[in-house]
């Protein structure tokens, strides 16, 4: 039994000094860090997206101070599918505790229409209020509904240059002009 051990010892040992000669290491490392790297560029089932949010927890929004952050989302191939993910993604709210979330929890994209290079989003009426109290009465909303919707254009916009995009709450377009601005 002692023979058989130390014999294995003996033959791993071996192996080990095989594996760590400089030639077979250096060559057994190469190919160890390659797979990650080519695993990832050949699967290319995400894309960067970048989502703007407002500024530092507890600024007022008339700063207009916005941030950006850098996700991965998953690439579908096609315009529309790529911007409903990344407002999805908008809506979720930034991975930073410092940010404020932009909507409650459940705004969605209801409906979405990408024809001759324009982008129609048309967004639920959730973005329109806030948290809904016990009494069935609606909190006002974190953020002004312009405010909300001029961060989904300028997310659109800078993931999708080149793009027209128009936004609409509930299939009725606001008033005002959806536009972001960067401070």
């Amino acid at each position: 039994m002692n023979a058989g051990i130390s014999r294995l010892i003996s033959n791993v040992r071996s192996a080990i000094d095989q594996i760590l000669h400089p030639r077979v290491f250096w060559i057994l490392l190469l190919v160890v860090a390659s797979v990650p790297a080519f695993h990832s560029i050949l699967k290319q089932d995400t894309r960067p997206a970048t989502l703007w949010f407002p500024g530092i927890h507890g600024m007022e929004e008339s700063s207009q101070q916005l941030v950006s952050e850098l996700r991965f989302v998953p690439a579908y191939g096609d315009v529309l599918s790529d911007a409903v993910r990344i407002l999805d993604e908008l809506f979720l709210g930034s991975l930073n505790a410092k940010h404020e979330s932009l909507t409650i929890p459940g705004s969605y994209v209801q409906a979405a229409l990408f024809r001759k290079n324009v982008l129609y989003m048309d967004l639920s009426t959730d973005i329109l209020f806030g948290r809904q109290l016990a009494s069935g009465i609606y909190k006002a909303p974190q953020f002004q509904p312009a405010t909300v919707l001029a961060l989904a254009g300028k997310t659109l916009a800078w993931n999708f240059p080149g793009k027209r995009i128009v936004i609409t709450v509930g299939g009725y377009e606001p008033s005002w002009e959806v536009r972001a601005t960067s401070k």
